[in-house]
């Protein structure tokens, strides 16, 4: 849907403010790679607002992300000077987002069909659901890309819910992080490496929650107060798991 971007006032250079410091991480950029996938050419660049960077920009190899969890600013700015762009169309003043996707929709009707949610071909709604992401993002090969063995959906249920979840985090590009959280929640999809810089400081896992906000603990003490002690063990802090959240991601 068009909104007025974000991503202009980080990106566009064209705006004084602009910091450029939003750069794609690596988690997703070597997931592409991965896959052959073809959306890498249409979510990043590497003539954007970054400025050039050498390699073909036809080539998977030639496109680097951020890690996560690095130990400074100064490592971050370091890595990121080799980095790819986000496509400078994002960073246009009025750039097309997406929210609640047909993508993301027909992928979560695919993980309710393996699951035995609902009567549906499973495989039907997956391969629909990456079609839509590849229309949206203007990427082609969808195609070929289908007969990837890495993306043609697993007769075993359990390999294909891992098949369909990392797909909805390919086709989440700059739509709702909270919901590829939410997924890495459920099913540690994608795995997360945890970076030196974190291990220094005694991180062994990304955070499985929100915090309570201030405002919370202000005005709705009572409730606040009884939901940390009856649901999180009296801990309000991000390393407690939310009910629904059992997958093995430690």
């Amino acid at each position: 849907m068009p909104s007025y971007s974000w991503m202009y006032y980080v990106g566009n250079p064209d705006y004084a403010s602009a910091n450029q410091n939003f750069v794609p991480n690596q988690v997703l950029v070597e997931s592409l790679k991965a896959y052959r996938d073809n959306r890498l050419f249409a979510y990043c660049d590497l003539n954007g607002y970054k400025g050039d960077r050498e390699g073909d920009p036809d080539s998977f190899d030639s496109y680097f992300g951020v890690p996560f969890g690095l130990a400074s600013p100064d490592a971050v700015y370091d890595v990121a000077a080799n980095c790819c762009s986000v496509d400078a169309r994002y960073c246009e003043p009025q750039a097309t987002y997406g929210i609640i996707t047909t993508a993301r929709t027909l992928l979560v009707e695919a993980e309710a069909a393996t699951l035995g949610w609902i009567s549906a071909d499973a495989n039907a709604l997956y391969q629909a659901g990456i079609r839509a992401s590849f229309a949206f993002s203007g990427a082609d090969g969808v195609d070929a890309y289908l007969q990837n063995p890495k993306v043609i959906l697993s007769s075993d249920k359990a390999e294909a819910l891992k098949q369909i979840v990392m797909q909805r985090f390919l086709a989440g590009f700059l739509t709702d992080g909270i919901e590829a959280w939410s997924d890495w929640r459920r099913y540690n999809i994608p795995e997360l490496p945890i970076e030196p810089g974190q291990a220094d400081v005694g991180i062994t896992v990304y955070p499985y929650r929100m915090q309570y906000s201030d405002a919370d603990k202000q005005y709705n003490v009572a409730n606040a107060e009884a939901a940390i002690r009856t649901y999180l063990n009296g801990d309000d802090s991000r390393w407690q798991r939310v009910w629904w959240d059992v997958a093995d991601n430690d």
